[in-house]
Order: structure tokens, then sequence, then C-alpha cells
């Protein structure tokens, strides 16, 4: 055989090695099977099977982690569209929390959650199925004050005062002020007993709106607890005289039991006035505007305010949510009810 023939036969044997190498090193393995799969199944609209394709895709080492995620998310997103068209809108829900808890991209997590706030806010969805998806929301939005109250309210609803509590203090941190954060700050911290911390929210509020019962009523409840009556009966006086009622018509001699003039002798004039009554005893005998504060200003269920926005915005012109039921060992601070 002549040099050049050798040459020849060597040269095509090295082609035909190159393409046999090149053919299996393109053979596409499971992981690379199973996303073909679960791609062809979203776009014919069988989201389902898609799903499950594609978390088995993510158990195979063959391809990206992060391919299999976004896959994942995609499948989670059609189910949520299907869910929406059949009139499921807590299953739709469910799933764009899905989406966004394997969805690697921060600003698309944040779409799904978007779109999750926005689908709870057309429908009543309980405290127990909000709360969950108002603490996601958080993570990726933590410095949304419409959130932080949503999520307050939510805790509320759930008899879990501590939480909503290290909400409506944030709120109240951010802004210094806030009449609806601060009342129910100050209203939960008496319902379990905390006077002392309560006094200070209270104290701000009530300088800022001296005309508000709410306010002022839970403040005497601070007050009287934390041995300052004289201070008590003083801001309860005042918010008498704010809604037209006279101090006298709430001494002590106007009370029953109360001591009258001494049997034979007419009262003196030009005695000193008697010492008013404490708020907690005036109270009982006070205009129906005092001991029932919320015939001024009813509050709304908060669900309903919540409608406004797709992040759960609240009502800050300072309308309370209905306040956590007091334990039945405790002073009950006074509150409207939802």
């Amino acid at each position: 055989m002549s040099p050049l023939s050798w040459r020849g036969l060597c040269s095509a044997a090295t082609l035909a090695t190159l393409l046999t190498t090149t053919a299996c090193a393109h053979k596409p393995g499971p992981g690379e099977l199973y996303m073909a799969d679960a791609r062809a199944a979203l776009e014919s609209d069988r989201p389902d099977e898609a799903r499950a394709l594609a978390e088995l895709a993510l158990d195979e080492t063959d391809i990206s982690e992060r391919d299999a995620l976004l896959l994942l998310a995609s499948t989670h997103r059609a189910l949520a569209e299907k869910a929406l068209a059949e009139a499921r809108p807590e299953d739709a829900i469910a799933r764009l929390r899905e989406a966004a808890s394997v969805e690697p991209a921060t600003a698309q997590r944040r779409t799904d959650l978007r779109q999750a706030l926005t689908i709870a806010a057309e429908i009543t969805l309980p405290a127990d199925r909000l709360q969950p998806l108002l603490s996601d929301a958080l993570v990726l939005f933590p410095d949304d004050p419409d959130l932080h109250r949503a999520a307050a309210r939510a805790f509320e609803e759930l008899g879990r005062p501590d939480d909503a509590i290290a909400h409506y203090l944030w709120l109240w941190t951010a802004s210094p002020g806030d009449r609806q954060a601060g009342l129910r700050l100050g209203i939960l911290l008496l319902s379990e007993g905390r006077h002392r911390e309560a006094l200070p929210y209270l104290t701000t509020l009530y300088q800022a709106h001296p005309d508000d019962l709410q306010v002022g009523l839970n403040l005497t409840d601070a007050l009287e607890h934390l041995n300052r009556p004289s201070r008590a009966t003083e801001v309860f006086e005042e918010l008498l005289e704010r809604i037209g009622e006279p101090r006298a018509s709430l001494s002590l001699r106007g009370l029953p039991g109360a001591p009258g003039p001494a049997r034979g002798r007419a009262p003196d004039a030009g005695s000193r006035p008697r010492r008013h009554a404490r708020p907690a005893a005036a109270r009982r005998h006070a205009p129906a505007a005092l001991t029932h504060p919320q015939r001024l200003r009813p509050a709304p269920s908060w669900p309903h305010s919540a409608r406004r926005s797709p992040l759960w915005p609240t009502d800050n012109a300072g309308r309370a949510p209905s306040p956590v039921t007091s334990r039945s060992s405790r002073p009950s601070p006074r509150s409207t009810p939802g």
C-alpha cells in the first residue's frame, strides 16, 4: 500500500471516530428529555403534566438547576391562570405563592406576589390564609407600610397580639405620630397588661388629637392603672368639655353613695367645690358619647378598606380595626368593635 493510500485510510478512520464521539456527546440526558417534554406539555395547555415533568427534571444532574426552576415557576403561573379562569381565586393565590417560592429572579418573585395580593384584595380572604401571603410579601417588600398594617390586622384577628404589636411598632417607628398605629399599639399593650409601655404612645396621640375619645379614654385607663388618678380625671374632664358636658355633672355629689350635705343644714354655697369623681366611677354615669365612642366614629371592617389597593393599604384617617379580645383577667381597653 502506497504511503498516500495509507494516509487516506488514517484520515477516514479519524473522521469516523470524531463523528461517533460527537454523536454520543449530544445524546440528550434524562434531565433534558424531561425539560423538553415539560415545555411541550406547557405549550399544549397541560400545566399539571408540565409541572410534574419539571419537578422530575430537577432531580437530574445533566441540566442547569436554574433552568429547571424557571420552568417549574412557569408551570405554577400557568396553573394560577387556569384557576382564575375557573373562578378559584384562592387556588390561584396558592399557585402564585408557589411560583414565587421557586422563581430564581427576584423581580419576577415580586411580580408574582403582587399579583397574588391583587387577587386577595378582590375577595374576603380569611386571616389564617392571608397572613402567610403577607409574610411572604414582607420578605421582598420589608419597607412597605401597607403590608405591615395589613399583617398587624391579620395577626390581631388570629389572636396573636405580640406579632401585631411588632408590626404596629414598625409603623410607629417609620412614621411617629401615626394615629391608627399608635392607637392600636396602645390598645394591644393595655390588653396585655403593659400599661407603662402603652402610656407614651397614648400620651403622644392625645397631645396631637385631644378631641379623640378613643385615645382619651384609653389614656385614662393607662393612667389609672399606673396610680395617676389626678391626671386621669383631668383627661376625662377635658373630654367632657369637648363634647359639651359640664364638669359639675360628674362630681362626687351626683354619684350613687356619694356624701350629701349634713342633716339640718343647707349646703354652704361658699364652700370649696367637691373633688370630681375618678374616671372609673364617672364613666358609669357619663354621656353615651363617652361610654360608647364608637357611635361617633364607626370603623369599617378592614378587608373592605384593603380592597383599594393591590398591596392592602389601610385607612390612615384614624379608624381602628377590630381589637383583639382582651383576656378576662385583664382590664379591657376601650376600642371600637369591628
